[in-house]
């Protein structure tokens, strides 16, 4: 199963799929001092981000947001995450 991962403090893409895809789980997880908050989002093949975690979610300092639920990826989707401070991802795919 392969695996998306990375830190940033602001946005990051996740390269679009040249295939179908599933995100079959994601792991976000404050690395900064105080709360942040984060967005994140599946850009269709054209530039509509639809989110799929509640707006602004806040994670506290320390604290991760973990998801297990399956998403379908189309062709060309990619995936984006907006954050407010120092955020480890670690996305699941298949």
């Amino acid at each position: 199963m392969p695996s998306i991962s990375g830190n940033t403090s602001s946005t990051a893409y996740a390269a679009a799929f040249t295939e179908g895809a599933e995100l079959v789980s994601f792991i976000l997880v404050n690395k900064s001092g105080s709360s942040v908050t984060v967005n994140l989002y599946v850009r269709t093949s054209g530039s509509t981000d639809i989110s799929i975690i509640p707006k602004d979610l806040a994670i506290a300092a320390g604290q991760a947001y973990i998801s297990d639920t399956v998403i379908l990826l189309n062709r060309n989707a990619a995936l984006r995450l907006e954050t407010t401070g120092s955020t480890d991802y670690y996305y699941s795919t298949k």
